[in-house]
């Protein structure tokens, strides 16, 4: 495979690996899992409420859940209900501006709560929502969601909503 070809493939195959809100909504990946979910956050500070961290799971949506400290790669844990096969996941980014610190975010899973794998990255592109499959929809046994930005230098992290889809 040629330079050009590589190209082309790196800017083509997030096209079709990506999943949509109708895939979400047909069930294609399974149910929601995250509703029952405990939400951890690195750290707090004079932005966050700390009583509206559930609503990035469940409840009223909200511009922004969560709040963290100016940190480095801060963090927000969802420890499921049970350990599942995660399928798909739907992040919506901060709704009401600041969305573009979000550039670095990855999402990782784990079984055990302290061994993560990494399953998505942004690309360093912002969006208003990111919506994707976990290997290709097959999916990935987990108990563990981690959400974290992984830039070197110091920054907040926030979001409005996750859900998690699976079986």
């Amino acid at each position: 495979m040629d330079a050009m070809q590589r190209l082309w493939l790196t800017a083509l195959l997030p096209l079709f690996l990506a999943a949509t809100p109708a895939d979400l909504k047909s069930g294609k990946f399974g149910t929601v899992l995250s509703v029952k979910a405990v939400v951890q956050v690195s750290s707090t500070c004079s932005y966050d409420t700390p009583e509206t961290h559930l609503n990035l799971v469940r409840g009223e949506r909200v511009p922004c859940a969560f709040h963290t400290g100016k940190e480095q790669q801060p963090w927000v844990i969802l420890k499921l209900e049970r350990p599942a096969t995660i399928k798909a996941i739907e992040i919506i980014n901060r709704q009401d501006g600041s969305g573009f610190r979000q550039a670095s975010l990855a999402a990782f899973l784990s079984e055990d709560g302290k061994t993560w794998t990494e399953v998505w990255n942004a690309g360093g592109k912002a969006e208003d929502t990111w919506i994707f499959p976990v290997n290709g929809g097959s999916g990935q046994k987990a108990a563990w969601v981690k959400l974290a930005l992984t830039q070197e230098q110091p920054e907040f992290f926030h979001l409005s909503r996750v859900t998690v889809y699976g079986q």
